[in-house]
């Protein structure tokens, strides 16, 4: 858990110098340039985006058509082919423009409707209870779930970062390998219960 913790610190603070970095060399010449534009420029502005244009506008959901085309091409359904039909088809179905950031939840949202993500909420805090409670060790297969919502929540200021086909791709390659680990690792741990040793 530590370990985490220390790893969270070590990309985060980076990740604020970074985009303070390209923030001045962008806005640098502004008289206003402070660290409020700056915090309003990058950082901010999904926010603010989230809550005064999708929030309250959004008019209906699609499906999972502006960002999860690939699952809906296995299971048989119509899919976008390209990123620009998908921001077509999700302005005139939600009323709202998806080419800007609204954060990861707010992808969400625009793909799934509210009330689905707020119930994705309550999975996710019931899967961290899980994985995290009471315990300093992490089998290695609850590290693949935990890489992928790190990956969500370190880009999901800005955007849902498997909001592409090749993202989806690698979330079910995430899915497939934590059965995989998870069998193994159960199998394992049933084998040594079931060994005797004889003195």
């Amino acid at each position: 858990i530590n370990f985490i913790k220390k790893g969270l610190f070590f990309f985060v603070a980076p990740s604020i110098l970074l985009l303070y970095i390209i923030t001045y060399s962008r806005f640098g010449q502004n008289p206003y340039f402070d660290f409020n534009f700056f915090i309003l420029s990058y950082p901010g502005q999904s926010f603010i985006n989230f809550n005064g244009l999708l929030f309250d506008n959004i008019q209906d959901f699609t499906y999972g058509y502006s960002s999860f085309s690939f699952f809906r091409r296995i299971i048989g359904l119509e899919y976008a082919s390209s990123l620009d039909e998908a921001q077509q088809t999700a302005l005139y179905t939600t009323g709202i423009t998806s080419g800007i950031f609204y954060t990861f939840i707010g992808t969400l949202i625009i793909n799934f409707g509210k009330n689905f993500v707020f119930f994705l909420a309550l999975l996710s805090c019931v899967f961290f209870y899980k994985v995290l409670k009471m315990n300093n060790t992490i089998s290695f297969f609850k590290f693949i779930p935990l890489v992928l919502i790190f990956n969500i929540y370190s880009h999901g200021a800005f955007y849902f970062s498997y909001g592409t086909e090749a993202g989806n791709l690698r979330i079910i390659f995430a899915i497939i390998m934590y059965v995989i680990f998870n069998i193994s690792s159960n199998l394992k741990s049933s084998k040594e219960s079931n060994t005797y040793y004889i003195k």
